[in-house]
């Protein structure tokens, strides 16, 4: 959908925005800027997503949907649902350098062969860029990739098939970094990289960064079997299961347990529940505030994570996700939402800092 003049103008008059003032803000022309308000021209993708973030519209309200998403896949996974503006809005008091471009989130799903990929950069001007792009075109491409065509690869074998391009990426992409608070405490960054396969185990993995620009893990595992995914969640501390809450009183209380999670998890849910309730206990004070400042009283509120430790019992699946993250005192949500199981979850640590 493009904006037409008028709207456009309503939203310029509310923030006290000029055309002369985005199009300086994007570094174009104003005729461009005009053009682009009128509906006469469509704005690249960085440029619809500064433009959302000043105006605080949905990206959206300015592009259709990439063209390598397929219709029956939009509703689970699409520009406005990557949530970029909440994002970038969270980001507002982190000072961060001039020039300096700061990838702060990378998701990569795998809908039926295809790879979906989003890579946010943020920098002084909140300007967004693609390093994906490499990627896509690869994709693109009718080239085989390590020996796999991937037009028709099983996603399993083309998760496999990119991890070296994907490295790549990483490699020569990454600049360095330092951000601080505005109060001047060191702030780690976190970089996570998911690749997720449909009703197949795939990959999962975290890469963490922190201020003085040091990569503290660069692992990427793929589980391809049922035994490897049982040792592999054996060697975890604990695991990430997803509910839906209300925080009420300084409590959180359910509104909604999936049905399926005794099937999936193999636990009955009143087990589910006794655990949560132990580990509950030992959430602090500031925890429930914060959760019940960020959830209010709603009725229908973010999904978010509670920590499990699951002793000699095992989980044979997992939920798909959304990728919830503390970031400088909200709670933000980013990824997808999807009802599949056969997936993987490993814990993210940032998530669980403040409840350690």
């Amino acid at each position: 959908m493009k904006f037409y003049h008028e709207k456009f103008k309503e939203l310029q008059k509310n923030k006290g925005k000029s055309l002369t003032e985005l199009a300086n803000s994007l570094e174009i022309s104003p005729q461009y800027m005009s053009n682009i308000a009128t509906g006469r021209k469509v704005p690249s993708k960085s440029q619809a997503v500064h433009l959302a973030i000043v105006l605080e519209v949905p990206v959206s309200s300015f592009t259709d949907l990439p063209k390598y998403i397929r219709k029956e896949d939009s509703k689970y996974y699409s520009l406005s649902k990557l949530e970029l503006i909440e994002y970038i809005h969270s980001l507002k008091d982190v000072h961060i350098p001039q020039n300096a471009d700061v990838i702060k989130e990378i998701n990569f799903s795998l809908f039926f062969n295809r790879l979906i990929n989003t890579v946010i950069l943020i920098n002084d001007k909140y300007k967004i860029e693609h390093y994906s792009d490499k990627i896509l075109k690869l994709l693109n491409s009718k080239e085989k990739i390590n020996g796999l065509k991937v037009s028709n690869a099983f996603p399993l074998k083309l998760a496999n098939a990119l991890i070296p391009q994907i490295k790549a990426v990483f490699e020569t992409g990454l600049p360095d970094v330092q951000i601080k608070n505005i109060n001047g405490e060191n702030k780690k960054v976190y970089t996570s990289l998911m690749i997720q396969g449909v009703n197949k185990y795939c990959l999962l993995e975290i890469v963490n960064f922190t201020t003085d620009s040091k990569m503290l893990r660069d692992e990427i595992k793929v589980i391809q079997s049922q035994s490897q995914l049982q040792k592999y969640i054996d060697n975890m501390d604990d695991c990430c299961t997803w509910y839906g809450g209300k925080a009420e009183d300084g409590k959180i209380h359910y509104y909604h347990l999936s049905s399926n999670f005794e099937s999936m998890f193999g636990i009955p849910n009143d087990e589910l529940m006794k655990d949560y309730n132990k580990w509950n206990k030992g959430m602090n004070k500031k925890d429930l505030e914060l959760i019940h400042k960020q959830l209010g009283n709603q009725n229908n509120c973010s999904v978010y994570a509670y920590r499990f430790k699951v002793k000699g019992k095992g989980i044979r699946r997992f939920m798909a996700w959304n990728y919830n993250s503390m970031i400088d005192g909200k709670l933000v949500t980013h990824g997808i939402t999807r009802d599949i199981t056969d997936c993987i979850i490993v814990k993210n640590p940032y998530l669980f800092d403040s409840a350690e």
